[in-house]
């Protein structure tokens, strides 16, 4: 598949908003519209075998790209100027009912192969990953529990394998017609990507990389009420995060550039409403969020 791509990154300034923005760090000079022609081809063959007790899925992906900046009359530069990559991988799980306990479990491996020009690096670059989990839903009395665990490792180099057990449970109750309340407890892992470890370039943004990240971690809690009434629905949700090495872009004036790295500890609290209404095909919503964040050490909120 074919695709142009016409994205505006930022935009000029509040009093002009309407214009592509333009950057100038001494002799950086960047601008916020990015224009390129993508060609990728996408592989998902699947199995599925459903049993009287047991559900399986099998599949396999692959993912091919090619990007290509369009010049300033709209050809296509070289690959050696744009990103080639590769991205393949299997997965399977199964699904089974035992006891009244409803079990999930499954495994997947992915790798991919990645060289852009705005790298740091001119090779090849990869990350594999593989994980696995295991979830069980069980309903006792009007409540609904439903625990998980998950098991995720990334091969970030040679001899740097990054391991981490991320558990999470939570609990579904109706405390009336219509009424339902809900909460749950997780924590969290991501790896940074490959883009945000080696990108190196000051064509939309001056960004220096940065090899040497951690992934980061969360822990997050979450309590929530939904209502629904005929076809009118309507939610509140309460959360809140706590993060360690939480990947920020942060301005470095010794680089002249921004850079991500990691925030040793951060919080984010927050609320989220919505109301809507559903009647056959049509539906509406409105829906509002208030999001406090803050970097422990300096109790700012985090820029992005």
């Amino acid at each position: 598949r074919r695709s142009r791509n016409d994205a505006f990154l930022y935009w000029n300034s509040l009093a002009d908003p309407l214009s592509v923005g333009r950057l100038e760090f001494g002799s950086i000079r960047a601008t916020g519209a990015s224009r390129n022609v993508s060609d990728a081809v996408t592989l998902i063959p699947q199995i599925v075998h459903s049993g009287t007790r047991v559900t399986w899925t099998a599949d396999a992906r692959v993912t091919t790209l090619g990007l290509r900046p369009l010049d300033e009359n709209d050809v296509p530069r070289d690959l050696t100027d744009g990103t080639t990559g590769i991205r393949y991988g299997a997965s399977t799980q199964a699904l089974w009912n035992a006891g009244g306990t409803l079990w999930t479990t499954g495994l997947s491996g992915d790798a991919n192969a990645v060289r852009a020009s705005v790298f740091s690096s001119t090779a090849f670059l990869a990350q594999p990953e593989v994980g696995a989990f295991v979830q069980a839903e069980r309903a006792i009395g009007k409540a609904h529990l439903t625990a998980g665990l998950r098991g995720d490792a990334y091969f970030i180099d040679s001899g740097n394998v990054e391991r981490q057990l991320s558990p999470s449970l939570a609990i579904r109750y109706p405390i009336a017609d219509g009424l339902i309340v809900r909460t749950s407890v997780g924590s969290g892992f991501r790896v940074p990507s490959i883009a945000e470890r080696f990108v190196d370039d000051t064509s939309f943004l001056p960004l220096a990389s940065n090899p040497g990240l951690r992934p980061e971690t969360s822990l997050g809690l979450d309590v929530g009420l939904r209502w629904t009434r005929g076809p009118w629905e309507a939610e509140a949700t309460a959360f809140a995060m706590r993060y360690r090495r939480l990947t920020e872009a942060v301005f470095v004036a010794d680089l002249g550039a921004f850079q991500f790295r990691n925030v040793a500890s951060a919080r984010a609290l927050g609320l989220e409403n919505r109301i809507g209404y559903r009647s056959g095909i049509w539906s509406g919503w409105i829906a509002y969020q208030l999001l406090d964040t803050r970097d422990d050490a300096t109790d700012k909120p985090l820029p992005f």
